[in-house]
């Protein structure tokens, strides 16, 4: 494990917390050998890990999202509210979406699964000691998907959201300045059907004419208003 951009004799301080036991030993000898870090204190509790935190100060803490006493959660977005330095990488068995989305809401700055293969413990310490964030690959996909279906759902629905594919590319090509014949010739559809996209189109959106259908584009971000 190396930290590329880390000071000359620098060493990283890293508090753990493991409600296991033997997991929690496991992880001890494991991380043992790395001169990078020196792992200055481990517990199982969660009033303990808060204690050890105030104590140490650590650059670095490695929790799961569970354990006895105060929740390490919480802990994590106590303490990123005073001090945004130390930073937090969850370790856990779970894969659930709401428990995950959560950490990083607090301020967690990578989730990794006891599942994952060793190396990807080593790239979560080493990117989030560089800065960076980091989340297991095996659970990234199950968070965009929980993100985007969030946004979806809290995004008001708008007038574009009602257009068909079909009268989205019709739409497009007429803020470019194409004639009907030139889109049928290019989407391989009649001059008729493409009339008929138009009329449907403008009556969603509310417009009565191209200047305005463009006006619409440049709103939106479809084109800018030098293309006007």
């Amino acid at each position: 494990m190396s930290i590329s951009n880390r000071d000359e004799g620098q060493v990283f301080k890293v508090v753990l917390a493991e409600r296991k036991h033997i997991v929690r030993e496991a992880l001890k000898r494991y991380l043992a050998p790395c001169k990078l870090i020196e792992l200055v204190g481990d517990t199982g509790d969660g009033f303990e890990l808060n204690n050890l935190i105030e104590k140490y100060h650590p650059n670095l803490v490695i929790t799961g999202p569970d354990a006895p006493g105060k929740d390490p959660l919480e802990i994590l977005k106590d303490v990123k509210k005073k001090d945004k330095g130390i930073k937090f990488l969850i370790l856990s068995s779970t894969k659930r979406e709401d428990i995950i989305i959560k950490a990083f809401e607090y301020g967690a700055d990578g989730f990794v699964l006891k599942e994952d293969k060793p190396d990807e413990l080593d790239s979560a310490i080493r990117n989030i000691l560089e800065g960076k964030h980091y989340i297991s690959p095996s659970i990234a996909g199950l968070v965009l998907k929980a993100r985007t279906d969030a946004y979806r759902e809290e995004r008001p629905a708008t007038k574009w959201d009602t257009l068909t594919r079909r009268e989205r590319e019709i739409f497009k090509l007429l803020a470019e300045g194409r004639k009907a014949k030139e889109i049928a010739s290019t989407l391989y559809i009649s001059p008729k059907t493409v009339e008929k996209h138009r009329s449907n189109l403008m009556k969603k959106l509310g417009l009565h004419s191209v200047s305005q259908l463009v006006n619409y584009a440049i709103e939106i971000g479809i084109m800018h208003s030098n293309h006007k």
